[in-house]
């Protein structure tokens, strides 16, 4: 099933050595695996670590692609923006979103597409990098703009208090912060330690 976003792997020998990790077969390729017959499970560090190492040229790139830069930077002013209680309307359109009173979920959420895809054009910054961070923040504007009390989808038969949704958003909001700095730390070790 999963097979149809996958597009193509990279050819390279390091990347044929996850392939041959992953299949068990890592012997083949002169990885440092069990060989044939092992389980995918018996080897999670060895096929982490190898992936980190395939993947490393990758990331240094997407570090200094302007796409992935610019949403990235665009969402971490958005969460700045919809803190400021009394003025983030105005800190909105400031980011280039313009949302009227009676604008819901997917008219906050196809702003930000037009956001981004105005820095984009802006910036010709057109790269497969850029395009995934483009469709991250949908998923993540969608899910941050689903909080909005008019949801007819909501499955939540709490109150619907505003103040209420914002204190769960901002608890939410400290985790996903806590999760992201742990991210960026286990990141860093695995980069660092793999050069």
């Amino acid at each position: 099933m999963g097979h149809q976003r996958l597009g193509r792997i990279p050819k390279s020998k390091s990347f044929q050595q996850v392939v041959a990790l992953i299949s068990g077969f890592a012997g083949v390729v002169g990885g440092t695996g069990g060989g044939a017959g092992i389980s995918i499970f018996d080897d999670v560090e060895a096929i982490a670590a190898s992936t980190l190492a395939a993947a490393q040229s990758g990331l240094t790139e997407a570090r200094s692609d302007s796409g992935l830069c610019d949403t990235f930077y665009l969402l971490t002013q958005l969460v700045l923006a919809a803190r400021d209680e009394t003025n983030w309307r105005q800190r909105f359109s400031e980011l280039g979103i313009s949302l009227d009173d009676n604008d819901g979920m997917f008219e906050s959420a196809s702003e930000l597409q037009y956001a981004i895809q105005d820095r984009f054009d802006e910036k010709k910054a057109y790269s497969d990098v850029a395009e995934m961070a483009r469709k991250a923040a949908a998923n993540v504007a969608g899910n941050g703009f689903n909080l909005d009390i008019k949801n007819p989808h909501s499955t939540d038969d709490g109150p619907g208090d505003p103040d209420e949704l914002l204190q769960e958003f901002a608890r939410v909001d400290a985790e996903a912060a806590r999760v992201l700095e742990a991210l960026k730390q286990e990141l860093a070790e695995a980069l660092g330690g793999s050069q």
